[in-house]
């Protein structure tokens, strides 16, 4: 009886082993909205305006723009560059505005993305 227990123990631990990162293949990051790589897939058909500030300043400015407009700002990582925003005026509380920004040598690169085209508009009327 202590083989077979063994024998069973052994068998799920190399079945574990063996999966490797494939239960990462679940990501529960897209069912609570955390996840932004929707935007990101978006973002090569997105809007785009040169800043002439460099990236800190074009960060705070478009967060600053943001606030005051009442936006609510649902994700926002000045590392990984981007915020997401919702609630723009007339759209669906919950419709994601991705807002990434590039550092140039001119400035800094700022692309909005969205899988709705209303909310697009919206915000490029607000931030550009």
């Amino acid at each position: 009886m202590k083989s077979n227990s063994f024998s069973i123990s052994l068998v799920i631990i190399v079945v574990l082993m063996l999966s490797g990162c494939s239960g990462l293949l679940f990501d529960p990051g897209s069912y609570t909205g955390n996840n932004i790589r929707d935007l990101k897939r978006a973002e090569s058909s997105g809007k785009t305006k040169l800043f002439t500030e460099k990236y800190p300043e074009a960060f705070a400015k478009i967060t600053d723009t943001l606030t005051s407009s009442n936006i609510t700002i649902f994700q926002s990582n000045e590392t990984e560059k981007y915020i997401v925003a919702m609630g723009f005026p007339k759209q669906n509380d919950t419709t994601r505005v991705g807002i990434f920004f590039e550092p140039t040598a001119s400035g800094t690169k700022v692309t909005l993305s969205s899988l709705s085209t209303s909310a697009l508009i919206k915000a490029e009327k607000m931030l550009f």
